[in-house]
């Protein structure tokens, strides 16, 4: 099995409703990563709805982090999310984005490293 390190990285701003599926998501990832899933960064750019209390509500073992920033541009959002990343690899999902179940094994058998090539 591989040994490398993930970071999940994603933007979000009044997100209350499909937030809920991608920390489901992320539950499921960090059940077959463990430790590997260094940390899921979430970089909030102000939400004035339920956004931030859902992901306190259902952040349980995660390692989440929250970091905010005022919106200004979507570029400058996820710069500032990946300087709080730590993960070898970076996976940068929508906030309303949900994925496929076998994603760690995916990232496992490393069918997305060119490196090789």
């Amino acid at each position: 099995m591989s040994e490398r390190t993930l970071s999940v990285c994603t933007i979000m701003q009044d997100e209350e409703e499909s937030i809920v599926w991608y920390l489901a998501c992320c539950r499921k990832l960090h059940a077959d990563l463990g430790d590997r899933l260094r940390e899921i960064v979430l970089v909030d750019g102000g939400s004035i709805d339920r956004t931030l209390d859902v992901v306190d509500e259902r952040r349980g073992d995660l390692p989440v982090i929250v970091v905010e920033r005022q919106f200004d541009c979507v570029r400058d959002q996820w710069n500032f999310g990946l300087d709080h990343c730590t993960g070898e690899w970076i996976f940068g999902p929508d906030a309303d984005f949900t994925w496929t179940s076998n994603l760690a094994a995916v990232f496992d058998a490393g069918v997305y490293d060119t490196s090789d090539y």
